[in-house]
């Protein structure tokens, strides 16, 4: 036993620095979505020291028998480790689901506190309150000089920050053996702290909820991407079918569209939540009132490319570096030119059949049309989704591809404007000269400028 655990931690510190960087790259992807998302935390992380290590696999080996390093690896599920700590305790689900989109889950989350785990002391209170992930980086997200961490398992705990606080406290005290046994009074004070944090996330909750409320009433601008995700979550809740948080996506980027686009109140945002699709897991709200926004007005196409550009340095998708970086922007600007003038003409049609539908989202618009066909409609929906991962930065396609995309929705045009309907022509027409007159200035891909 005593070879086996000496051999692993020899191992282990060769690799210290391996975990040490997985960490850091998962910290570094649920910081900056939690951020986007608009969700106060505090996100650190850490790979489990050798010492600590060492002092934790021969409290083990008391109880169970490692045959091999392997059987070591399996056993420890922390050797990366990212923790979450959270302002407010309500926002516990919406981390999760970030969580699952971004990463890969490697076993179904663990809740605390655990009933199958009996405490030493008869505790009044229920103890540690959170949720751990075990999870892996996803490739897709990794330069290719990364790839090599998406092997390695991840521990992500999300609780309050008090909570954590409270968890280091009674961890050190309580499990490490240098602490000695504790008490009954030493026990009972620890009970006693629980309670208080359990009180403090209370208190938490009220407040996160008191911060929504001012938000709705005051009717003025809002401050920051904070208050707009508050105001989102509780505003977007009545869509859903289920009892479940909505997905908000990339708040700060919505945040930023809504300040120059005068856009930013409670009062402004009402047009487009009352027509937001409920499944908020495929399309996040951000992302639907973004569409909404750009879609009523195709000029602010630009200033949601620049915020882009600020706010996202380098893409958030993989792209392929064989492809020449011209060759790129030449296909992305093809497919979002021949994007943006569709949606003109789409505009111009849906004031003469669908005048009601102006906030309604462009794709719902197409399919009020009774002058398409099935098979068109489709069409559109498959193209809208492409389109919808590169503006979003999701992810590039082939620009092979893109460049047949444009060429697809330029010949759905050329239909409709010889559709035998003078109603349908006659507004396509109108849609193409007003583009011609006024086409985009500026492209949406890599190094855009």
């Amino acid at each position: 036993m005593s070879d086996v655990v000496d051999d692993f931690i020899r191992r282990y510190r060769k690799e210290f620095d391996y975990y040490q960087e997985v960490s850091r790259l998962v910290e570094e992807q649920c910081g900056a979505d939690l951020e986007g998302a608009g969700i106060r935390a505090i996100v650190t992380y850490r790979a489990k020291r050798p010492d600590s290590l060492l002092r934790k696999l021969r409290q083990r080996a008391e109880r169970s028998t490692y045959a091999s390093i392997e059987e070591v690896y399996a056993d420890i599920h922390d050797l990366a480790g990212v923790r979450i700590a959270l302002y407010f305790p309500g926002d516990r689900e919406n981390v999760g689901k970030l969580l699952r989109q971004r990463f890969v889950l490697l076993a179904d989350p663990k809740e605390f506190p655990d009933g199958a785990v009996k405490p030493a002391y008869d505790k009044r209170f229920s103890g540690y309150w959170a949720t751990h992930y075990r999870l892996r980086l996803n490739d897709s997200n990794l330069a290719d000089t990364q790839k090599r961490y998406a092997d390695a398992k991840v521990e992500v705990q999300v609780a309050s920050v008090l909570m954590h606080a409270w968890a280091e406290v009674e961890h050190d005290l309580a499990y490490k053996p240098s602490a000695g046994q504790l008490s009954i009074d030493e026990y009972a004070a620890l009970d006693e702290i629980n309670g208080l944090v359990l009180t403090g996330e209370i208190a938490l909750e009220r407040l996160q909820r008191a911060l929504e409320r001012r938000v709705e009433r005051r009717g003025a601008a809002f401050s920051n991407h904070y208050e707009l995700a508050a105001y989102l979550y509780d505003a977007a809740k009545p869509l859903l079918e289920s009892a479940a948080e909505p997905v908000v996506g990339r708040v700060d980027v919505l945040y930023q569209l809504l300040k120059r686009t005068q856009l930013a109140t409670p009062e402004a945002l009402q047009p487009f939540i009352r027509t937001l699709e409920a499944d908020t897991e495929r399309r996040p709200v951000a992302e639907q009132i973004i569409d909404q926004i750009i879609a009523a007005d195709l000029t602010k196409y630009e200033i949601y490319a620049d915020i882009q550009r600020e706010l996202r340095p380098e893409p958030a998708y993989a792209v392929t570096a064989a492809v020449p970086e011209d060759e790129w922007n030449s296909a992305i600007g093809a497919f979002m030119t021949s994007w943006i003038k569709f949606e003109r003409v789409v505009r111009e049609l849906g004031e003469v059949y669908q005048p009601e539908a102006r906030h309604v989202p462009t794709i719902r618009v197409i399919m009020m049309f009774p002058f398409l066909v099935r098979e068109t409609k489709l069409q559109i929906e498959r193209i809208r989704r492409v389109r919808n991962a590169l503006v979003h930065g999701m992810e590039v396609p082939d620009p092979q591809y893109l460049r047949v995309l444009a060429t697809e929705l330029d010949d759905i045009m050329t239909t409709l404007a010889n559709n035998p309907s003078v109603e349908v022509s006659e507004a396509v027409r109108r849609a193409l000269e007003t583009f011609n007159r006024e086409p985009p200035l500026f492209a949406l891909g890599r190094n855009a400028g």
